[in-house]
């Protein structure tokens, strides 16, 4: 059964031919949020020799947090976008 052109049909549509170009972009994002995390942990490595362990602390749980937070509403998009591809192939 072939999938139906875009906008017709189910509204969860991937075109086959963007799948590439997302999970490139999804591998980038992905390594960029882990080298952003090791950032924020070498800047607090750094701030306990010059600044003290209580800022260093504070830099450490509030940076990673944020990070959990943004990166939360990543890896819950890119992980839609698997199951609404895996959809689509079961569908073909």
């Amino acid at each position: 059964m072939r999938a139906p052109p875009p906008g017709e049909g189910d509204f969860f549509y991937i075109p086959q031919g963007i799948c590439p170009v997302k999970d490139f972009v999804i591998s980038v994002n992905n390594t960029v949020l882990y080298l952003s995390l090791a950032f924020i942990w070498l800047v607090a490595i750094v701030a306990i020799f010059t600044s003290g362990f209580l800022p260093a602390l504070g830099i450490f749980v509030a940076g990673t947090l944020c990070w959990c937070i943004i990166s939360g509403f990543w890896f819950v998009q890119s992980a839609t976008y698997e199951e609404l591809r895996k959809l689509n192939a079961s569908k073909n």
